[in-house]
């Protein structure tokens, strides 16, 4: 159980704020509970802190418990009380059983909130990247649907900017937009990116922290110009191997991880970005993703690049050779809340 935290202030998810705050207020009017809801979205984007909001709207206590095979669905429903809110994450994880014990739970639940039962009813919040694996019977019983998207660039910005002060660290703007860039639209990938470049810094005299401190730490960590990391690469490299459509269970081989987090911590980005699509056949490299196969360089920094540029130009004079600039531009995300 933890305390929960108010939408006031919630950077981002205009939309799913919208709705559950509005259905949160109605439900407060009425005298109901909060509908059921199904939060959807990849790890660390902020379905947890969501759930929080809405406890905190409905003036309820918040009951956090992370599903998997493991997890006793009977004994943790016994243990909430009236006008809790359950927050199940990972939901996807609860075996077959599991799930139709809680379906029936919420099938109950709401008869008695309808008939204003006095007996322990709560709202049940269920979160997850991978809906397809619940049962349809327990992704119909969530009156709300709520898909959570990935943040906007002047989003990620300001959640940087939060996430500094509470680290104590001080960015140029140039520095925050670069990470904001490179934190793919992700919350939770924002603070582990700023944690370990402030962690490279430690035992230096530096006050704040430059855009080229972030560019070299991109590169030290083998993030591509387009903020990828080793293993997106290594996907969309097997993938192309692989003859540009293949299975999941296939490239998980291939790059020796696991299926369930190539779901929740490689595909979402690349998705995202449209270089994977995700078909009957297996998942596809689609033009965009080939085409940025062809284009990859390695993140360098600003000085390093002009180097480059300038050796090339003596080269080339002499040769009928066309040599390509080496310098490329750091791209933007333009993706549109963590836990």
């Amino acid at each position: 159980m933890t305390a929960p935290k108010s939408f006031h202030g919630f950077i981002g998810q205009r939309q799913a704020v919208k709705i559950l705050r509005t259905q949160a207020a109605g439900a407060k009017q009425r005298g109901r509970l909060m509908p059921h809801t199904l939060l959807i979205g990849p790890s660390g984007i902020g379905k947890t802190e969501l759930a929080k909001a809405i406890a905190m709207e409905m003036d309820a206590t918040f009951r956090v418990v992370v599903a998997d095979r493991d997890l006793n669905i009977p004994t943790t429903l016994t243990e909430v009380q009236s006008h809790d809110i359950l927050f199940i994450d990972e939901a996807h994880a609860l075996p077959r059983r599991s799930q139709e014990g809680l379906y029936s739970f919420m099938e109950a639940a709401s008869k008695k909130n309808l008939h204003k039962c006095d007996c322990p009813v709560c709202t049940v919040i269920l979160a997850t990247d991978q809906p397809h694996l619940l049962t349809k019977a327990l992704h119909g019983r969530c009156t709300l649907v709520i898909p959570m998207a990935p943040y906007t660039p002047d989003e990620m910005r300001l959640i940087i900017k939060s996430i500094t002060i509470s680290e104590e660290l001080l960015l140029t703007p140039q520095a925050i937009t670069l990470l904001a860039a490179a934190s793919q639209g992700n919350p939770r990938l924002a603070r582990q990116r700023i944690q370990t470049l402030a962690g490279s810094l430690s035992g230096q005299e530096q006050i704040q922290i430059e855009e080229g401190d972030v560019r070299r730490f991109l590169e030290t960590h083998g993030f591509d110009q387009y903020h990828r990391d080793s293993l997106q690469q290594s996907y969309l490299a097997a993938l192309s191997r692989l003859g540009g459509v293949a299975a999941l269970e296939t490239i998980a081989l291939q790059i020796r991880q696991p299926g369930e987090y190539i779901q929740s911590h490689i595909e979402p980005y690349l998705n995202t970005l449209d270089w994977v699509k995700i078909t009957p056949k297996g998942r596809q490299l689609t033009h965009a993703g080939k085409d940025s196969l062809r284009n990859r360089v390695p993140v360098e920094t600003e000085a390093e690049a002009e180097v480059e540029i300038e050796t090339e130009r003596v080269t080339e004079v002499g040769t009928d050779n066309e040599i390509a600039p080496a310098g490329a531009d750091v791209a933007s995300v333009d993706a549109k809340v963590e836990g």
